[in-house]
């Protein structure tokens, strides 16, 4: 695991301030949250990302589902259409910075009344992402959410036997500590139990703020990544207090100083 390769989301604000901060902190990259590819200056994103030499870790679904109320398990078909559309636009912007597409909350909560449907179109919605984004060298990671969020694969294990049963090469896990906090029976064995799968990790406190701030041990969960010898990005996805700056910041620094004492 690189020292320090971590990237942060869920900053608001000029989108060439928040990368020239980030740079300046220590970070390597940034994970873009896209509600439509198609409102993107996506050249101007390109040019940010070259001048300030940040990685693109991942293109997040969130916004699609969150902003426009477009999901997987819709029960209407023109929105689960509609839905899938979008995907497929964050599919092609990935391509674009050789990087993965993330799939949480976006998937939908099955309706309570169509569970059996809600599995169809979860299965149906995630397959046709997952051939389009194949044809473009582009991987889905999909992450369990606790049960406030979504009623649907909510811990590590259901989500890994969930992916496993698809079959889709190219369907792999997004873990993130705040969810397996809530879900898992241990973070560090879920972590051990995803390791041939897993894609992506999302780091926050049990709090949702930044790490060192509540309860996670952050010391064992950098172990066991080490210890997996998992190459991929840490991403930040934090709740902005006391403010962005200053999480993100803190963030890096609290990871940063275990990171060196792993090493």
């Amino acid at each position: 695991m690189p020292d320090t390769r971590s990237a942060i989301f869920a900053w608001k604000g000029d989108l060439k301030e928040i990368m020239e901060n980030l740079k300046a902190i220590g970070y390597h990259g940034i994970e873009a949250f896209v509600r439509d590819a198609k409102d993107l200056d996506v050249s101007y994103f390109v040019k940010l990302v070259e001048k300030t030499g940040l990685e693109v870790a991942g293109i997040g679904t969130a916004p699609i589902g969150a902003d426009d109320k477009l999901t997987l398990t819709d029960s209407s078909p023109e929105v689960r259409a509609e839905a899938i559309s979008r995907a497929k636009g964050l599919v092609d912007l990935a391509a674009i910075f050789n990087t993965q597409v993330g799939i949480g909350k976006f998937r939908g909560a099955f309706p309570t009344d169509k569970k059996e449907d809600g599995w169809k179109w979860l299965n149906q919605g995630i397959e046709e992402i997952c051939v389009y984004a194949a044809s473009k060298g582009v991987t889905v990671a999909l992450e369990p959410q606790n049960k406030t969020n979504l009623n649907n694969l909510n811990n590590t294990r259901e989500a890994l036997n969930w992916i496993k049963s698809t079959g889709i090469s190219n369907l792999k896990i997004l873990l993130d500590t705040y969810h397996m906090y809530v879900e898992d029976p241990s973070i560090a064995a879920g972590l051990v139990e995803a390791k041939d799968y897993l894609s992506h990790v999302h780091i926050s406190d049990s709090n949702r703020c930044y790490p060192g701030s509540s309860s996670i041990n952050f010391q064992e969960v950098l172990r066991v990544l080490k210890a997996l010898d998992y190459q991929g990005f840490l991403s930040l996805e934090i709740s902005q207090k006391p403010d962005s700056l200053t999480a993100a910041r803190k963030s890096y620094e609290y990871l940063n100083f275990i990171l060196g004492e792993l090493n």
